[in-house]
């Protein structure tokens, strides 16, 4: 840069004579500062120091993608980290150089900047309000959040406010909480299962937590590391020159925090099954004696369908019997769960592990199967007992589970977890063995049953 263009840029910003010399002594010590500690850097890494309105104008970007989605979020960040540092360290010069009370383009960028980082604190404080009194019965957690909160106010004073005084405040302010030490910190409580508010909220649910209560808790998670991961870089670029150590050391810890995280998804996906059980069940009909089989069904659903697992499901309540003439089932028993006569109901669930996984021919498959058996398949005087067996053997194919319900139990059946398929994880269909008639002054009632086949 010549001094002929220098003193261009200077008259063109309206300044006096004064003014113009310290600007120009900055803007040439910058200069020399890219030539002799940045020549490992590109051309384009260049002209974002040498241009304070493009750096600033990539951060707003950086917060208008957050707005988009609520948070900040770490696939986003973790790709401009470059971006960030070079924020940071356009800001301390700015500090140096800015003058009060001037109209100045680049200060009104950097309050474009200050309302986009506002208005997505404001949104991420929603988000963090409908966990919040979880993460204030947990002072390990809420600490860590709020220190970064705390620090992103004070990054925050340096970009609308940028002087020595903001400077030298948020650099005592991350002196005294680093970022990168709290990120650490918050890293290690996620990694004990004592201290992990996220398996703790699962942990508490009844049916062995929810896919929102995961996908929340990880959000939330995800916001407050990544927050951290932005103070880190911005204060490398403002503090350390760039040189990227505890950004990069951050980021691969994060990614390692993420697989960790998909894995305990995958876990909970299976172990929620461990709850279910026939003790359970009988607690779940005792406490919803007074609603009738309908509504208990509907109940199981929605629990059931809130569920973080890929497994479908099939639930089915009706009247207290006994016998296999009344209910009798043949099934894989990893699979089902069932607790019978109790506060006068019979309750049934099975789940698949593959419908939600299977292709469109194969769940046509079993309803085709199924809808074969409607007619001429379980005789009159058929054994009930054996019945279910013989068709998941000879007639139902890719089918873990076969239920043959009298009709007259007032039975409710329902399914969760199937979306695009009301018939549920495989089919079902009412069996007449013996049509209802009057003869010679006797009469016999219609004598069906539900036939339910579940998918394997």
């Amino acid at each position: 840069m010549t001094e002929k263009s220098v003193l261009s840029i200077l008259f063109d910003k309206g300044l006096n004579v004064d003014e113009r010399m310290a600007w120009k002594e900055h803007v040439e010590s910058l200069v020399h500062r890219i030539q002799d500690n940045y020549t490992h850097v590109g051309n384009s890494a260049k002209a974002d120091i040498l241009e304070p309105k493009k750096v600033i104008s990539d951060a707003i970007t950086i917060f208008n993608d957050g707005l988009n989605i609520g948070k900040l979020n770490f696939k986003d960040i973790a790709d401009k980290l470059g971006i960030i540092a070079g924020w940071g360290s356009v800001i301390k010069d700015l500090a140096n150089i800015l003058l009060p009370g001037k109209k100045d383009p680049v200060m009104e960028k950097l309050r474009e900047l200050g309302n986009k980082m506002d208005q997505l604190s404001n949104q991420m404080t929603k988000e963090f309000d409908a966990l919040k009194a979880f993460i204030v019965e947990h002072n390990f957690f809420a600490d860590v959040a709020q220190t970064a909160a705390t620090l992103s106010k004070f990054m925050r004073d340096t970009v609308t406010s940028p002087c020595r005084d903001s400077y030298e405040i948020f650099k005592e302010a991350a002196r005294k909480t680093p970022p990168l030490e709290y990120a650490y910190k918050m890293i290690s409580l996620l990694e004990q299962d004592s201290t992990n508010p996220l398996k703790m909220a699962m942990d508490v649910e009844e049916f062995g937590g929810k896919r929102s209560t995961f996908d929340n808790w990880r959000n939330t998670i995800d916001a407050v590391i990544t927050q951290f991961l932005l103070l880190e870089t911005y204060i490398n670029g403002m503090f350390w020159d760039k040189n990227m150590y505890g950004p990069n050391e951050l980021k691969n810890k994060i990614e390692k925090l993420n697989r960790n995280m998909d894995q305990w998804r995958e876990d909970y996906k299976k172990s929620y099954w461990k709850k279910i059980t026939p003790e359970f069940i009988k607690a779940f009909q005792i406490e919803h004696v007074k609603q009738n089989n309908e509504e208990k069904a509907t109940i199981l659903q929605n629990e059931l369908g809130q569920v973080l697992t890929d497994d479908a499901f099939y639930i089915m309540v009706y009247d207290h019997c006994s016998g296999y003439d009344k209910h009798s089932f043949q099934y894989r028993t990893d699979q089902y769960v069932s607790s019978f006569r109790i506060e006068g109901c019979c309750v049934v669930i099975y789940r698949s592990r593959c419908w939600n996984s299977s292709d469109t021919q194969s769940k046509k498959q079993i309803e085709i199967d199924v809808e074969s058996c409607r007619n001429n398949t379980i005789g009159l005087n058929a054994d009930h007992e054996k019945v279910p067996q013989w068709l998941r053997n000879n007639r139902i194919r890719d089918c873990h589970f076969v239920g043959l319900i009298k009709s007259d139990l007032m039975l409710s059946i329902k399914s969760a977890n199937t979306p695009g398929y009301q018939w549920g994880p495989g089919w079902w269909i009412k069996v007449v063995k013996r049509s209802g008639y009057e003869c010679l002054g006797s009469s016999a009632p219609e004598l069906s049953y539900y036939l339910i086949a579940g998918f394997k």
